[in-house]
């Protein structure tokens, strides 16, 4: 309710950490949340409009899904960071709205988060950046700073069976 609100208000932050040890249930919330930035919908996410229709269906051409894994490297490598920057100034195609989903945020490196830095700091009006990661701690102080951290953990660090269900419920 909290996202859906938010983004109705036009005050929804610009970069997004979402702290989740189950990836999939990170990434249902973060296509939650770019459903709702897209939706053109008085009550978002709509789940009617085209937008809408799209985003479910993982085919909204303004929503970029990645895990910045390039060739053999198992990290989130700084030219794809660079690709997303450049990328990011290029209109949105259909949307009013440019949202990237960045997985795997645990595995990005000192190099990478610095240049993700750089456009978390002044992005282009209608860009939205929701990086995904296993915990917070990962991740630069200086990146923390220029988001909003959103946790699906519990109190032990797993996400609750309830909280899981809300997520699902979010998305479905």
């Amino acid at each position: 309710e909290t996202v859906a609100q938010s983004v109705s208000q036009g005050n929804f932050p610009h970069g997004v950490l979402v702290e989740c040890e189950n990836e999939q249930d990170g990434v249902d919330f973060a296509r939650y949340i770019a459903n709702c930035l897209v939706c053109r919908g008085e009550n978002k996410p709509c789940l009617k409009c085209s937008d809408c229709l799209k985003a479910e269906k993982d085919g909204h051409p303004d929503i970029f899904e990645t895990d910045g894994i390039k060739g053999k490297s198992k990290n989130f490598t700084v030219d794809a960071i660079r690709e997303i920057r450049d990328d990011a100034f290029v209109i949105p195609n259909e949307s009013d709205k440019k949202i990237y989903i960045l997985k795997n945020g645990h595995n990005m490196n000192e190099q990478a988060q610095n240049a993700i830095l750089k456009i978390l700091e002044e992005p282009p009006s209608y860009v939205y950046f929701i990086i995904i990661t296993e915990s917070k701690s990962t991740m630069l102080e200086t990146v923390l700073s220029r988001v909003q951290v959103f946790s699906l953990l519990s109190d032990e660090g797993e996400i609750t069976e309830k909280e899981a269900q809300a997520v699902k419920g979010m998305v479905s």
